[in-house]
């Protein structure tokens, strides 16, 4: 089972916090017979950042390291409620086609 590491990341002498984050990297690592996940966050101004951080992982990739499931995920902090739909009730008659 991975445990990640707490979502906190150092930029120089601050510290951000789990709220400042909006993107985060995933990669695994293949050695041999082991997969080791291993995550990045980046901060909500950094998406540029996280993109060259993709970038430099696929190149190592396409150098022949072991690197596999490059992907960006994020989540912006200021949402209001969870993302997905919310209790609809009786009276919610969504349909794909118009009759």
């Amino acid at each position: 089972m991975f445990t990640g590491a707490p979502c906190t990341r150092r930029s120089g002498d601050n510290v951000a916090k789990q709220e400042d984050m909006m993107y985060m990297v995933y990669w695994t690592i293949v050695e041999a017979d082991k997969c080791t996940p291993h995550e990045k966050l980046f901060e909500t101004t950094d998406m540029v950042a996280a993109m060259q951080y993709m970038e430099e992982l696929r190149k190592r990739q396409r150098e022949g390291e072991g690197i596999r499931f490059i992907t960006m995920s994020s989540e912006h902090p200021d949402l209001v409620g969870h993302p997905g739909v919310d209790v609809t009730g009786p009276e919610y008659n969504w349909k794909k086609r118009r009759r």
